[in-house]
């Protein structure tokens, strides 16, 4: 009878206790890396300890075998630990350990009473076979073989050949893969789409999904909506629920949440000049912000058909008059919520020059005509 404890990595020795197996009733090995360690009877009835140094600290399985002895009904009981006294699992049937597809099988545990040479014949029950006593075998698709080994010796009698069999679990690991944006904005409902996750049993596939953000979904489609700026990983592990170390498969991918910016031109301006200057307006959007801490590019909208560039840029009108002068902030993530504007209502005018004319000396009782035609106003500006 074999039993196979999976040993964790990192374990170099572990202890084998074996219940109520005494010769009679049968004798017990471990057998790892083509090594045998043969393991001490415990009395009737009792507990006994056999410390095995293990030749390797990978992740893996033994074979424990137990070889019945001469009592009719034999009973035993066995427990592995490590070191520490943590248990370790024991299966009645290996899994695989390095791929979903491809298995070592080991028949020199085999062995002949009369000590004949052996002739091996592995059957993979997928239509192929091998005559190697150690062999790997890569199965071609998933599903449940029963491989048979036969070994016989070379007696020539009936009784020369023995058979065991152990069915194989062969799983197709999944393939995770899924659809989303590579960037989105505060508050905006994003979508995830594993659809394109691929495997053989796809209605056993389950999907769990982890945002970056310390919240998680599941299902094949989710719906998110971030609160914050920032890049975030989105994972996805399908698992298609095999009970097997391939059943499970992971993708990744980036997010860009970006926040909107807020344009800020300043306050409205209501400019009047002396005559002899002109219409020098400055404007201020240095109180614009971006709150992921992006640089903003900034783009002024004058109102009179004229435009300009920077934080803090100085125009110049031609004419008196209302202007609606609109600054945009860009902060150059390409998304839909990157820019933002907002508006000045900007009004100029120039007070005008009274000009009355030269003193005037006259008799008292003499007509007098005062002119103030040459005083000055704006062009087009009635006075």
């Amino acid at each position: 009878m074999h039993f196979y404890p999976l040993v964790p990595a990192g374990i170099d020795q572990i202890v084998v206790s074996n219940y109520d197996l005494d010769h009679d009733g049968g004798v017990s090995s471990i057998h790892d890396n083509n090594q045998n360690y043969e393991l001490e009877d415990s009395t009737s009835g009792q507990w006994h300890d056999t410390v095995v140094n293990l030749s390797s600290t990978k992740e893996r399985y033994l074979d424990y075998k137990i070889i019945k002895g001469t009592q009719f009904w034999a009973h035993a009981g066995i427990r592995i630990t490590d070191k520490d006294g943590n248990p370790i699992p024991i299966y009645f049937r290996k899994k695989n350990m390095g791929g979903c597809d491809e298995f070592t099988f080991d028949a020199t545990s085999s062995f002949d009473p009369d000590n004949q040479a052996l002739v091996y014949h592995w059957d993979f029950g997928d239509g192929t076979v091998s005559e190697e006593p150690i062999v790997t075998h890569r199965f071609p698709k998933g599903g449940e073989y029963n491989v048979i080994l036969s070994v016989q010796d070379n007696s020539g009698l009936e009784c020369d050949t023995a058979v065991s069999s152990q069915v194989v679990s062969v799983n197709t690991p999944p393939v995770a893969d899924f659809t989303g944006p590579g960037i989105a904005c505060t508050e905006q409902t994003v979508t995830f789409d594993a659809s394109g996750s691929t495997d053989n049993t796809p209605g056993q596939l389950s999907y769990l999904w982890s945002f970056g953000d310390g919240t998680s979904a599941e299902g094949k489609q989710v719906t998110k909506v971030f609160n914050k700026g920032g890049t975030y990983n989105v994972n996805l592990d399908v698992n298609d629920n095999s009970d097997t170390i391939c059943n499970a498969d992971n993708a990744r991918s980036t997010i860009t949440i970006n926040t909107k910016p807020v344009a800020s031109a300043g306050d409205d301006i209501d400019l009047c000049l002396p005559h002899n200057e002109e219409y020098s307006v400055n404007f201020n959007g240095s109180d614009s912000i971006d709150a992921d801490g992006n640089d903003l590019n900034y783009r002024w909208d004058f109102g009179d058909g004229s435009s300009g560039s920077g934080s803090n840029i100085t125009h110049v009108y031609q004419n008196r008059g209302e202007y609606v002068a609109t600054l945009f902030v860009d902060d150059g993530s390409a998304s839909a919520c990157s820019s933002d504007s907002d508006s000045v209502n900007v009004k100029l005018n120039k007070a005008p020059v009274a000009i009355a004319g030269p003193d005037i000396a006259v008799c008292q009782g003499t007509a007098i005509t005062f002119d103030g035609s040459n005083s000055i106003g704006e062009e087009g500006e009635q006075l």
